[in-house]
């Protein structure tokens, strides 16, 4: 399978607006995560499959972009029915960053497309130099 940058992109976001933490009256916290069955059942379903869903969760899991639990089956395998979401790591954090903004998404898409092979590294560091560009000309524009 193939790991499709645009369905990383769009799981991140769907998890970053989704997971929340509640406090509870004695103090403490308590998380609300993301189930894979949310993914499932949202917006994403119209876009991607469900194995490439469940796969894509799989790879951010292994790059460390998210944290899960309730995995099933239990132990490491080639596939996942079932988990929770709990966490988006820091790396995951700098990804959504550099490629959340629409109009810097499809910049990078169109960027990336034409080069070919790529890793999510390089996405995201295509992604940064494309916001500093646009940085750099709203402050020009802005100095005159």
């Amino acid at each position: 399978m193939n790991l499709d940058e645009s369905c990383v992109r769009d799981i991140l976001i769907f998890c970053k607006n989704n997971i929340d933490y509640k406090e509870l009256g004695d103090g403490t916290f308590h998380i609300i995560p993301v189930s894979l069955q949310q993914l499932f059942d949202s917006k994403l379903n119209k876009t991607y499959t469900r194995k490439e869903i469940m796969y894509t969760i799989m790879k951010l899991e292994e790059i460390d972009f998210i944290k899960i639990s309730n995995r099933s089956p239990r132990e490491p395998s080639s596939y996942i029915n079932s988990c929770m979401i709990n966490e988006i790591t820091y790396s995951g954090h700098k990804f959504i960053d550099a490629t959340e903004p629409e109009s810097v998404w499809k910049k990078t898409k169109g960027i990336v497309g034409k080069v070919g092979n790529h890793t999510l590294e390089f996405v995201e560091g295509v992604a940064h130099d494309v916001a500093v560009e646009y940085a750099k000309t709203v402050a020009f524009k802005q100095s005159w």
